[in-house]
Parts: structure tokens; C-alpha cells; sequence
């Protein structure tokens, strides 16, 4: 696995199941990617996760 995606591990449990349970993209590109979650799997305090979560959340 690469590291961009371990990072996904350090994730809130309840970022994780929401991102678990997006619906599948059947056409066109998928909104939420990789790249855009990176920030987020740098950050360790889930609060500010949260916060940050929220934010993109917002421009979906």
C-alpha cells in the first residue's frame, strides 16, 4: 500500500464511515480524491479533522 493511502488510517473513525458510504460514481470523476484528502490525514487532533472535513464537505 502506498503512504498517501496509509495516511487514510489516521483518519476519525466517523470521517472513515462517511467516506465508506459515498456513493459509487458512475460516470464522470469522482469529487472527493486522494489529493484532496491528504491535509486531513496529516492533521492527528480528530477535532480539527472534523473542522476540515466540514470545509470540504461544504464545496461538494
Amino acid at each position: 500500500m502506498s503512504l498517501a493511502i496509509m495516511g487514510l488510517l489516521n483518519l476519525a473513525p466517523d470521517i472513515l464511515e462517511e467516506l465508506l458510504y459515498l456513493p459509487e460514481v458512475i460516470q464522470g470523476k469522482a469529487q472527493i480524491h486522494e489529493r484532496l484528502l491528504r491535509p486531513l490525514t496529516r492533521e492527528m487532533d480528530w477535532r480539527v479533522q472534523r473542522r476540515m472535513w466540514a470545509r470540504i464537505r461544504k464545496w461538494l
